[in-house]
């Protein structure tokens, strides 16, 4: 049995407000470089095509599974 915690709100908390604040997609740069990333399981493959524009993190500009 879970038990909800005071950790498990602000974790929940800390989710919600990241996904709202970072860009969803992008619109591509066709100067730089693209990146595609795909990962798999037994039941689906997912394919993203992204950017690095910060030189911290890829930001999509599609995907698909």
């Amino acid at each position: 049995m879970l038990n909800w915690t005071k950790t498990c709100t602000n974790t929940l908390e800390w989710m919600k407000s990241s996904i709202i604040r970072l860009p969803i997609f992008i619109v591509p740069n066709w100067k730089m470089e693209f990146h595609v990333h795909v990962d798999t399981s037994n039941f689906v493959i997912g394919v993203m095509l992204g950017q690095n524009i910060n030189n911290i993190i890829d930001y999509p500009i599609y995907y698909t599974k």
